[in-house]
């Protein structure tokens, strides 16, 4: 967007709260889900891959219980995780939880 000269433009930017975190996900066999698996933050409409070794980044998490749906080639499954209250770590990596 440009303004025309000496005039004003106002632009609003939608935020969304919450807090990021990395974490490594595995299906019930303990075997990483594929890479670009699709996860998603129940409530939010954006998803996040999954990448090699069942590696993932979220954002949009609450503190206290958050549920992630997982969604790719023939897998459906769901992650419930406690994100536990900020530490002062950017992103704090939750280690290595479950899709069942």
């Amino acid at each position: 967007m440009t303004p025309a000269a000496r005039s004003a433009l106002q632009v609003r930017f939608p935020v969304q709260q919450g807090r990021s975190v990395s974490l490594r996900v595995v299906d019930a066999a303990g075997q990483p889900l594929p890479p670009a698996t699709e996860l998603r933050v129940a409530g939010h409409a954006r998803s996040f891959p999954v990448g090699l070794a069942g590696r993932a980044y979220l954002a949009g998490l609450v503190e206290g219980p958050n549920q992630v749906l997982a969604r790719g080639d023939g897998l459906d499954c769901r992650i419930d995780l406690v994100l536990p209250p900020a530490t002062g770590d950017d992103l704090p990596d939750l280690g290595l939880l479950t899709c069942r």
